[in-house]
Formats: C-alpha cells, sequence, structure tokens
C-alpha cells in the first residue's frame, strides 16, 4: 500500500480549525461584531497551512488560494508560505523558494512571514534562516515569529514581556511587529485594551509595536470609523508608525490586486490617502533605495528599516528617527 505521506504531514503537523480559537484564548471576552469579521481570515490562514502541509506546491494548493476572496486571499498565502516552509524544514524541497519564484510572486512579505510563523512553531534556527534571504524580505521573517509566538506564548511575551533568546538587534524590532499584529487579533480591536497592553513595554518597543497594529487594522481591520479614529489618538506621538504600518498593509494588497473596500477606508483615516496611494509611496520608497545584496544581519541600520523611515517621514513633520 501507498505512503500517504501528505496525510501524515497534516497530522503531524496542520492545524484542526477548532484551534481558531486559539487566536481568542488569551482574551476571552465576549463574542463582538469585529471578532466575527477576523474569523474569515483565521480560517483562510489555517486553510491555506493545512492544504500546504498535505498537497505541497501543486495545483491543488494554488486552486484553493485563488478560490477565497480578495479580503482572505492573501492570509491564506501566509498559511501555505508557512505550510511550505514546514515541509522544506523536514525535506529541504526548496519549495518556498519556487513558490515566490512562481504563483507566490505576488505575495512575498506575507509569504516570508509565514516563513516565520514556521520558524518558530519548529524552533529552528532564526539566524541562519535569515542569512539566507535577500535583505529586503528577510525581517518579514522574524515580523512571522513574533505573531506565532504571541499566540502560543502570549503570559511570557505580552504579560511577562519576555524576549525569546534568538531575538536580538533589529530582529527584536521585526518581532514586535508582529507582535503587534497578535495583539490586534487577541484584542479583536478593541483599541483601548490594546493601548494599555503596549503602555506596559519599554518606551522604545512601543513604536514597532503600534507599527504592527497600523498594519493589522489596515488588512484585516474589522472595525468602523470611530475605531481607527480613536485608534489614531491613542497611539499618540506613535500615529506615524501606526500610519508607516498602514502602508505597508496597502502595499501588500496593492502588489497582489486585492485591495477591498475595507483597505481604502482604513488608509482615509490612518494615513489620509487612499490605500494605493499608500502603496505607492512604499513603491517610491523602495525605488529610491539603494540595497547592498549582501548587507549584513548586524548591519547598524539595515536598508529595510532606512526605506520604513523614508515612508514615515511623510507622515510626520520633521524627520524620522531611529529609536534607540
Amino acid at each position: 500500500m501507498k505512503i500517504k505521506w501528505g496525510k501524515i504531514r497534516r497530522f503531524l503537523f496542520g492545524l484542526p480549525l477548532i484551534n481558531i480559537e486559539n487566536t481568542w484564548k488569551n482574551v476571552p471576552n465576549v463574542e463582538t461584531s469585529t471578532r466575527k469579521k477576523l474569523r474569515p481570515p483565521v480560517i483562510a490562514f489555517i486553510t491555506g497551512l493545512n492544504t500546504a502541509i498535505e498537497v505541497a506546491l501543486s495545483e491543488l494548493l494554488i486552486g484553493q488560494l485563488e478560490g477565497l476572496n480578495d479580503n482572505c486571499r492573501g492570509f491564506a498565502y501566509e498559511g501555505a508560505g508557512m505550510g511550505l516552509a514546514i515541509i522544506d524544514y523536514s525535506r529541504d524541497k526548496g519549495m518556498v523558494k519556487k513558490f515566490l519564484r512562481g504563483e507566490g510572486a505576488n505575495y512575498p512579505e506575507l509569504i516570508h512571514v509565514g516563513l516565520g510563523c514556521a520558524t518558530a512553531a519548529l524552533k529552528k534556527d532564526l539566524w541562519g534562516k535569515l542569512a539566507e534571504i535577500e535583505p529586503m524580505q528577510r525581517w518579514w521573517i522574524p515580523d512571522g515569529y513574533g505573531f506565532f509566538t504571541g499566540i502560543y506564548k502570549w503570559e511570557d511575551t505580552v504579560e511577562e514581556l519576555i524576549v525569546p533568546r534568538q531575538i536580538e538587534g533589529y530582529a527584536l524590532r521585526a518581532f514586535d511587529r508582529g507582535l503587534g499584529r497578535r495583539m490586534w487579533f487577541a484584542f479583536s480591536g478593541e483599541v483601548e485594551e490594546v493601548a494599555q497592553a503596549i503602555a506596559k513595554f519599554p518606551q522604545s518597543r512601543q513604536a514597532d509595536l503600534w507599527s504592527g497594529i497600523g498594519l493589522a487594522s489596515t488588512f484585516a481591520g474589522g472595525v468602523d470609523e470611530r475605531v481607527l479614529i480613536r485608534l489614531k489618538e491613542l497611539s499618540k506621538s506613535f500615529s506615524s508608525y501606526v500610519a508607516l504600518g498602514s502602508t505597508m498593509a496597502a502595499k501588500c494588497r496593492y502588489t497582489a490586486g486585492n485591495i477591498v473596500e475595507y483597505t481604502d477606508f482604513a488608509c482615509s483615516i490612518l494615513c489620509e490617502m487612499t490605500a494605493s496611494e499608500a502603496a505607492e509611496v512604499v513603491v517610491k520608497a523602495l525605488e529610491k533605495l539603494e540595497v547592498d545584496p549582501n548587507e549584513p544581519l548586524d548591519a547598524e541600520q539595515p536598508a529595510f528599516e532606512t526605506m520604513r523611515e523614508n515612508i514615515r517621514s511623510c507622515f510626520v513633520k520633521v524627520p524620522a528617527n531611529s529609536i534607540a
């Protein structure tokens, strides 16, 4: 009898849809309209993950991903990135690279986030993986690492403020952006609770947490105008970081061709421009950037952060400064 390796992989590494509730296990608030709106993206992520683990990089996978609506498709590609990375870690098949060169070419940031999730889930060497990835994509990996760690180690990372052993240097900033995204889902867009949680962190970490909130509130959303306006108010001096995160979300959807009505709505409040205009800010910043393809991991300021600062300068009246 032929061994069905895909079924075995899914049994070992897949996530049952019941695990969707892990998204909210640390913040057991009552059901809200926002939480209901955030469930489909989480289901899409798990679907992409499980399908990729079972059928690998195949027409079946791409059909599943492309069959989802514009709002959820990116989450599924992120999950697929995690699933293919799990296969790569176990069998070194190079599937993530093939995915990025092919059908996943329009979702590079999200697929690298998924790779970061897999790195955290399997407890693999983060820095060894970062060294393999080109400079303008590598920092999405600790972002995904932060998001995944925030789900399964909420008490350590959010309540006790413990930084995982592998996270140091600039990787901490990327990690915090992923952790901020995790907070958006955990608190279901309850911005008062988000602000209270972030305020407990050292000030040097708060900017990137708010940036993650800006990205998640624009990409995943689920809230109305009143909430987004209040979010901007609560971020106070970090509002330009919220706008920065929002532009990055717009760019991800712009590249993939799946900007939805909500993306425009969120950008109009957080960035005071349309989603396409916000995405163009990122595109222009990338075009002007000089990137050393051999940039060391311990660069004092990675080109990726220079790009982010140049984008943020569009939302403040003074030049952006590095976070100490």
